[in-house]
């Protein structure tokens, strides 16, 4: 086929006005190395395609030092473009370089030889002029295979200007100047008839390594899985010598866990062709060390055998620098994506360009459904219409908008009001900026601030139960000690024994209570142990009865026997008597109440079941779901706060339970609760109570007594000069601390209370420890933050009370600490 017509001129005077400056220096080198391998014979040694590869690895050698040069001075550029072209002439190899229209721009003597037209008919042509139909489609899918990265070398049949047909095998050369903006690629034309010519001169080896060793990268050849050549800078990657790079193993030096990677790329010994390839890998150093390289891969000839030439550059720092991009991307999409407000990043058209997952639920839409889409799309039309109007115009002009409210409308119709922020992103890259918007619920607002404040208030409420605790245990102190000394006095027949009986069986109730708020304050768990259910149950219905209208009636159904559950009886306690108060305040003072205990086997183990049933005006179905809320409460302004059912489901599910209602409207409501109960086997510890024995009394022990409550000094004095202790009492500590000095051995107790003014009952234990080590010291207190039973232990203190104690409990304590220090002493 002959070849078209000249086409138009485009406007150059040669290739220096194509390339430019850097494109010139960048084809001057790679011709100065082409022409030293070609005119060595080079290709006989490597074949065509590795020849054209090491042309290209060393013009990469030389750009930097073009490209600088290039812009030094413009009056070099006429020298060096003579240069190209004198040296590209010389070549015994066809060069050409072709546009990105694929149309040549430039092509050297051999190549015009071998069209059989000469170079200026040439210029602006196409290849496919020479081509007949079958090897156009070869040429495109040659151009196709380029454009996606594969430069595999091919063979096409051309018809040259004088009608002869000749094969031609063409090297493409992925030429930095494409990379750099040169709108040139390099191409590698040779006669495919005379490839098997064996005239040519074999290049000495010793010029194929000077010239690799020219290249900026490492360098080898690797053939039948050994290393057969290598540059010193491959030397130099792995703190290597040549000598032990020579002829070894290349996955020696090739992390294990990368060998499964780069196995195809190395082993040459199967008979399948190996394609050129880019790898990346990590490989061993000689220090230990572990480096990332990226390998160039091209199979050529190696003295008739098949190998594989390799380019390696460390990319070690830009491996690192991924993964920490990497990572910071990671650690911003999982914030992006879990943070508590809708996020939205924008294009500059305000159209949607990412989004965290809050957003796609809050819209009902899948992420492929909404990115690219106007935010306008998802706004009802009032917001819509304040996004265009004001939003976008401020954000336009660099200002940033906070707290807008707008109002969001999902797929299913739902609309969710919100406060819209947002802010100007830099623009970058040649790019506008877009906008980041973030959106929050108006709603779970609220709902949170709501949170804080009860959150505020119940701290709060702590705070005053553990300063209200200890005056509240300072008054039962006096109740239970006047009571029982009462009790000693009265007869054994009679409604004056059984009166005492029940002051003292309330005040020790009213004792665990505050106990209750002491735990509530202090935020502990409190002591629960295992315990018989029903006379706590049996205690709340005697309380009951004792309150209720005559009008309600209560009823039992308990079972006869019951497993053992492990609780605080103050805290069970707590919990029968809310629910007894608000099942006769539903009932209007008319109705029934029926308490229900039952054994119970769940798939968990065994338990015990609490039922309060009553026949009141039940629990509208509408505020049902709200009544375990703090502060939740149908009462009126001042009748109660709310806190009641909000108490009793904290304590059941610290005890391990659940509680569950279901109530009809005019008919009644049913509480339930289960609590896990212990395996029948588990013994029940008796009570503290039941452990205390009976009352030890002194033999004359001189006590040193410190409190400044002046009741309590006068009612703890009476009861242990009663039990046949010799007191000596002070409502001031300094007093007290005072006596003590003057004769330290005449105490053989002190009973200090710890909230005392200008001196506590920690500050004097230590002084008097600090006369005299030995002394028992018992402390006593009704609420402190400051003093514990763990932290008296740690000051020296031998004994620690909480307030309200019985007297027995102080005796046997000190009849205990007494035997300790005469057994210390008899030691």
């Amino acid at each position: 086929m002959a070849p078209a017509g000249p086409g138009t001129a485009r406007g150059t005077d040669g290739p220096a006005d194509t390339l430019g400056p850097a494109g010139t220096g960048l084809a001057v080198g790679t011709v100065v190395i082409a022409a030293g391998l070609l005119s060595f014979g080079a290709s006989r040694i490597l074949g065509a395609e590795g020849a054209a590869t090491i042309l290209v690895a060393a013009a990469l050698a030389g750009v930097s030092a073009s490209w600088v040069a290039s812009h030094r001075s413009s009056r070099k550029t006429a020298s060096r473009s003579a240069e190209f072209l004198r040296l590209a002439d010389g070549l015994d190899t066809g060069v050409c370089l072709l546009g990105a229209d694929e149309r040549w721009i430039w092509v050297n003597r051999k190549l015009a030889a071998f069209l059989g037209v000469s170079r200026e008919e040439l210029i602006g042509q196409s290849p496919f002029g020479f081509l007949d139909d079958d090897n156009r489609t070869i040429l495109r899918e040659a151009i196709e295979r380029k454009r996606l990265g594969d430069y595999s070398s091919y063979e096409l049949a051309v018809t040259t200007g004088a009608g002869r047909r000749r094969v031609l095998r063409i090297t493409p050369v992925p030429l930095v100047g494409e990379a750099l903006g040169l709108g040139a690629s390099m191409t590698i034309v040779n006669d495919a008839d005379a490839a098997g010519d064996d005239a040519r001169t074999t290049a000495p080896e010793h010029l194929l390594r000077a010239i690799l060793d020219n290249a900026p990268d490492g360098a080898l050849i690797i053939e039948n899985r050994r290393i057969v050549l290598a540059n010193h800078r491959m030397a130099e990657l792995g703190g290597y010598t040549l000598e032990e790079l020579a002829e070894r193993d290349p996955f020696e030096f090739i992390h294990p866990v990368d060998h499964g990677l780069v196995e195809d790329a190395c082993d040459t010994r199967g008979s399948g062709a190996i394609r050129r390839s880019t790898w990346e890998f990590r490989a061993k150093r000689k220090d230990g060390t572990t480096g990332w390289l990226r390998d160039f891969v091209v199979p050529i000839s190696w003295h008739g055998r098949e190998a594989t030439l390799h380019f390696c550059v460390d990319i070690s720092r830009q491996r690192e620098e991924s993964e920490r991009r990497d990572a910071r991307e990671r650690r911003w999409r999982a914030l992006f994506d879990h943070a508590p407000t809708m996020l939205l990043a924008l294009d500059a058209g305000g159209r949607l360009e990412e989004a965290s997952r809050r957003w796609y639920r809050t819209i009902g839409r899948e992420r492929d459904e909404a990115l690219g889409q106007p935010i306008t799309q998802f706004l009802d039309e009032a917001s819509a219409r304040l996004w265009n109007e004001r939003v976008l115009p401020d954000l336009e002009s660099g200002r940033s908008v906070d707290a807008v409210r707008c109002r969001v409308a999902g797929r299913d119709g739902a609309v969710v009001e919100v406060r819209l922020s947002a802010t100007r992103e830099p623009p970058s890259g040649g790019c506008d900026g877009g906008f980041l918007v973030a959106l929050e619920s108006i709603g779970e607002h609220e709902r949170l601030e709501a949170q804080g404040r009860h959150a505020q208030r119940l701290e709060a409420l702590g705070t005053l139960a553990g300063g209200i605790a200890h005056d509240f245990n300072n008054i039962l102190f006096a109740i239970l000690g006047y009571a029982d000394m009462a009790l000693e006095q009265a007869p054994e027949d009679g409604s004056l024994r059984t009166d005492l009986e029940e002051i003292l069986q309330a005040a020790r109730r009213a004792r665990e209570l505050v106990n209750q708020i002491v735990t509530f304050a202090r935020d502990d768990d409190g002591e629960a142990r295992p315990l018989d259910p029903r006379p706590i149950v049996r205690e709340s219905l005697k309380l009951l009865r004792a309150t209720a209208p005559a009008t309600i009636r209560l009823h039992e159904d308990v079972d006869s026997e019951l497993p053992t559950i492990i609780a605080h009886p103050a805290a069970l306690h707590q919990v029968l008597v809310n629910l007894f108060t608000n099942a006769i305040e539903a009932m209007d003072e008319q109705g029934d109440l029926t308490v229900t205990l039952r054994a119970l086997e769940t798939h968990e183990g065994p338990a015990v079941l609490f039922a309060i049933e009553d026949t009141g005006r039940g629990i509208a179905e509408e505020i049902r779901p709200r009544i375990f809320e703090p502060y939740f409460t149908t009462r009126p302004v001042g009748a109660g706060s709310g806190l009641g059912l909000t108490v009793v489901q904290g304590i059941v599910e610290e005890l391990g339970g659940s509680i569950s209602v279901s109530s009809t409207p005019d008919k009644g409501t049913r509480f339930e609760i289960v609590l896990p109960a212990m395996r029948p086997s588990t013994a029940t510890p008796p009570s503290r109570d039941e452990q205390a024995g009976d009352k030890v009394t002194g033999r004359g022990e001189h006590v040193l007594l410190v409190d400044d409550e002046r009741a309590l000094i006068e009612m703890l004095s009476t009861m242990l000069r009663s039990a046949g202790y010799t007191v000596e009492a002070h409502t001031d500590p300094r007093q007290a601390l005072t006596s003590f000095r003057r004769t330290p051995g005449r105490f053989d107790v002190v009973i200090t209370d710890q909230t005392m003014p200008e001196l506590t009952g920690d500050m004097l234990a230590r002084e008097i420890l600090a006369i005299r080590p030995d002394v028992p010291i018992v402390l006593c207190t009704g609420f402190s933050e400051k003093v514990d039973e763990e932290r008296a232990r740690e000051l020296g203190i031998g004994g620690f009370l909480m307030k309200p104690f019985a007297m027995k409990d102080l005796t046997s304590l000190i009849d205990s600490l007494n035997r300790k220090h005469a057994t210390g002493l008899s030691s």
